[in-house]
């Protein structure tokens, strides 16, 4: 098993640190650059709206992945309630999409007039990436998970 974890406090400023280490190591965990290049994209989105929270507590990334095939990328972050709503919607409205590439043009769509929040992102970790998004809830936290589908690693 390949996996890194990181906790640190919320920092715009290491989203890319994280990104291009993650990228890197799996590059040579899995011989492939494409492959690579798609989780690296998963952690900077992930990363990005998790550092979004104003809190002093800190960030938690998880990467869990033996392949391409095998993939689970974590955050865990503490959020308002308005973070946790919007973020609670928009993976619920994955779910019932018809699929990744529908739901990312309606949500281009809908961002054409929004000036912040528009749900990109995560968007992007599936349409762009094909991983799965979830989340769990404790307390004040939210654990945003994205998996390669059919993993339960």
């Amino acid at each position: 098993m390949a996996r890194i974890e990181f906790l640190f406090l919320p920092s715009e400023s290491l989203i890319q640190p994280a990104r291009l280490f993650v990228h890197d190591f799996y590059k040579g965990v899995f011989n492939d650059a494409v492959a690579a290049d798609q989780l690296a994209i998963a952690v900077h989105e992930l990363l990005e709206n998790a550092t979004k929270a104003v809190s002093a507590d800190p960030v938690r990334l998880v990467v869990d992945a033996d392949s391409p095939q095998a993939v689970t990328v974590q955050t865990e972050n503490t959020v308002n309630a308005t973070e946790l709503a919007t973020i609670i919607d928009l993976i619920d409205r994955m779910h019932q999409a018809a699929g990744a590439g529908q739901y990312y043009q309606e949500l281009l769509h809908q961002t054409s007039t929004r000036i912040t929040g528009s749900g990109l992102g995560l968007g992007r970790v599936w349409a762009e990436c094909g991983l799965e998004l979830s989340y769990a809830l404790s307390e004040s936290r939210i654990t945003v998970s994205a998996r390669t589908p059919s993993f339960t690693g």
